[in-house]
């Protein structure tokens, strides 16, 4: 953990039995939680050290490769779980671009389909618009021939009011 579990009683390394709490009896011995408090390795006895479990504690807390494969090059078996490590982070890398992909073509498939579908949408407010133009202009011819039939009804009007006046 990289945190004190309980900070009345700050540890390096604790191991806990599970117990029946009403009677105290201890579940079994083959079973117990062990607790590494990453933040408190300058507190690792002589037995942690000697178990070399504040290096174990050191590779989980480090940040880089670099100190990685300084702490390996004291112990054997921090080196091979090193190599595992960088092998599972190189195959976690590789899924992660893969997902990436994934999630990039996903994403551009999504674009396209919303693409065609604002196209079809300006089409079809194309075609209104187009037709909405044509009555435009149909109106306005009707209305440019009005004042020609309005002068020739007045016109038509006068004349045969002309006519009645005369006779």
């Amino acid at each position: 953990m990289n945190y004190t579990l309980f900070e009345d009683c700050p540890q390096f390394y604790a191991r806990y039995k599970f117990m029946n709490t009403k009677n105290h009896r201890i579940y079994s011995d083959n079973l117990e939680l062990c607790v590494i408090d990453l933040t408190q390795i300058e507190m690792a006895t002589q037995e942690d050290k000697e178990y070399q479990i504040d290096y174990w504690a050191a590779l989980f807390k480090s940040q880089t490769w670099e100190e990685i494969k300084m702490l390996a090059e004291k112990n054997e078996y921090l080196k091979e779980t090193a190599q595992t490590v960088f092998r599972m982070s190189a195959q976690e890398e590789v899924i992660k671009r893969c997902r990436d992909r994934e999630d990039y073509y996903a994403d551009l498939r999504s674009y396209q389909k919303a693409i065609a579908k604002m196209e079809t949408v300006i089409e079809e407010k194309d075609a209104i618009i187009a037709s909405m133009e044509k009555q435009i202009k149909e109106m306005q011819t009707k209305m440019s021939v009005l004042p020609i039939v309005k002068e020739e009804q007045i016109s038509t009007n006068v004349k045969t009011h002309r006519k009645e006046q005369k006779i």
